[in-house]
């Protein structure tokens, strides 16, 4: 996790309650995004930015990081991480998608928030090339996949090639679920372990981070972490 020479900021988001279906309520959620800006501001040098903030709408969750990233402060060598904690959902046969605060429990596609959408308000006609995408959702493996593809444009496109990329990091496997907590703790604590074992904080690599969390035995089995480049 090479901070570079950039300014480094962290866009938190949780999705703590959901008005037309409290059944979706998780406000153990807001834990997750002070533990997660506690390792970033802490161990990273990280400012976090409190924007989308808690419980997001669709226009609040995409205004806040879009007007974030078209900033005429920002510029290439900053380090953007972007950390969501909500409800993911598949629609049929395999589309994932985040569910905002004001989503309609009967008819997710209208406010639904694809992978694709993220990655264009991150990054299109934006200077934005150095970011870090992390979902803390059920089926975000999924999700990291399709963002993937869709960031593999910009990071390819022309007059682009001295851009470090795009890295995501998913809280589960495509088909899993994603329990409170898990991936914030342990996070948390494979931060904590590879410090304490001679690596400097600004230069975690994250698939050796991914690596130990995923070996990580106060973990669930049933949780799998990923990295995509």
């Amino acid at each position: 996790m090479d901070v570079g020479r950039g300014n480094r900021f962290l866009l938190t988001a949780a999705m703590t309650r959901y008005p037309r279906d409290p059944d979706l309520d998780r406000p153990e959620l807001a834990d997750d995004v002070e533990r997660i800006a506690g390792v970033f501001t802490r161990e990273f040098g990280y400012t976090h930015i409190q924007s989308p903030g808690d419980n997001p709408t669709q226009a609040q969750l995409r205004d806040g990081l879009r007007d974030f990233c078209k900033a005429p402060e920002r510029g290439p060598d900053d380090l953007v991480a972007v950390y969501l904690a909500c409800h993911g959902a598949i629609l049929e046969p395999d589309d994932f998608i985040l569910l905002p605060s004001d989503i309609d429990p009967d008819d997710l596609v209208p406010l639904g928030v694809t992978p694709q959408a993220l990655i264009d308000w991150l990054l299109r006609n934006t200077k934005v090339g150095r970011l870090l995408l992390m979902l803390d959702t059920c089926y975000s493996g999924q999700g990291g996949q399709d963002a993937a593809m869709a960031a593999v444009r910009w990071v390819n496109q022309p007059g682009a090639a001295g851009r470090p990329g795009v890295v995501l990091v998913t809280a589960t496997h495509p088909r899993q679920a994603a329990l409170p907590g898990v991936f914030s703790l342990a996070f948390e604590r494979a931060v904590g372990n590879l410090a304490s074992g001679g690596y400097a904080p600004e230069h975690l690599p994250l698939d050796a981070v991914v690596e130990v969390i995923n070996a990580d035995p106060q973990k669930p089995a049933s949780q799998t972490v990923a990295c995509h480049v």
